[in-house]
């Protein structure tokens, strides 16, 4: 008997213990007024960097976190700090970067989603961060063992983390029901980035990168600053002064021979896993070479 009143007393040690760490984050979260939440396949860490950077050039204390090729917390003076993991990454840590952010007083919170199954991308959302302008950059194959097993699916996983009465930017066309759907469902207004705004972004304002950028993601950054009330000269000031993603190159020519018509073609000195972005790229000159198989 004596055993049961005392896992009875541990579980609700427990489960106050868990309602304490439940306000303490609900607290920290309702003390940042803007909280940006990025997912998608391609182009997270970027956009996440973009918006932060746009968000420092009009002088909001912004804390940003990204969780691409090496994970880094980046402070409102720009500064970056890298994510300390005793083990694999786990979704927990929002928590620990919420409070960090809390804790420098900061007005905009711009966090990359981490989540890959599709029930720990919509807790993420509905339970760590509570985004008050979610966006989902695009929507590719990838991860399909997880978010699969079709294109679709992974659409429908990403979806989860469309935020509840709130806006929501996305730069994804092909299957942009399945955002719509999520985005109505949840009572937020669906801000589409077309080909059109795309074609919008100028190459001068391109040629102000000191690394390979893509206009997608240039587009969609300026559409949510631009929601903000941020002008778009400031925005791309503060894109141009920004730090690259940490695993991106900046532009360097590589000359081999393609092995169809021994003409030369330079590429930067990465191996990209998107090959189509890159070839999009107005920094990539490929001459006369035509890669039609990619």
């Amino acid at each position: 008997m004596e055993g049961f009143w005392a896992l009875v007393i541990t579980v609700l040690a427990l489960a106050g213990l868990g309602i304490v760490e439940m306000l303490r984050h609900r607290r920290a979260l309702d003390k940042i007024r803007i909280r940006v939440h990025v997912n998608g396949t391609r182009g997270k860490s970027s956009v996440t960097r973009l918006i932060a950077a746009g968000l420092r050039a009009h002088g909001v204390r912004t804390v940003a976190k990204t969780t691409g090729t090496l994970a880094r917390l980046i402070l409102p003076n720009g500064r970056e700090l890298p994510v300390y993991r005793p083990a694999k990454p786990n979704i927990i840590e929002q928590l620990a970067i919420v409070r960090a952010a809390s804790d420098q007083k900061a007005e905009a919170l711009v966090i990359e989603c981490m989540a890959l199954q599709p029930q720990l991308q919509s807790l993420s959302e509905r339970k760590m961060i509570r985004a008050t302008h979610g966006v989902l950059t695009n929507a590719r194959p990838d991860h399909l063992d997880v978010m699969g097993p079709s294109d679709d699916d992974v659409a429908l996983a990403l979806a989860g983390s469309v935020p509840k009465d709130a806006k929501m930017f996305t730069a994804e066309v092909r299957r942009l029901s399945a955002i719509q759907a999520a985005a109505e469902d949840r009572n937020s207004e669906l801000i589409a980035v077309g080909p059109e705004d795309v074609k919008n972004v100028s190459d001068d304002v391109m040629s102000g990168f000191s690394y390979l950028e893509h206009k997608e993601n240039v587009a969609l950054a300026l559409k949510v600053l631009k929601s903000l009330d941020i002008p778009e000269e400031v925005a791309t000031a503060g894109m141009h002064a920004a730090d690259l993603t940490p695993g991106l190159w900046w532009p360097s020519n590589l000359n081999f021979l393609a092995a169809s018509s021994r003409s030369s073609m330079r590429l930067p000195p990465m191996i990209p896993n998107r090959p189509r972005e890159f070839l999009r790229n107005p920094k990539l000159s490929l001459g006369k070479t035509e890669i039609s198989s990619w």
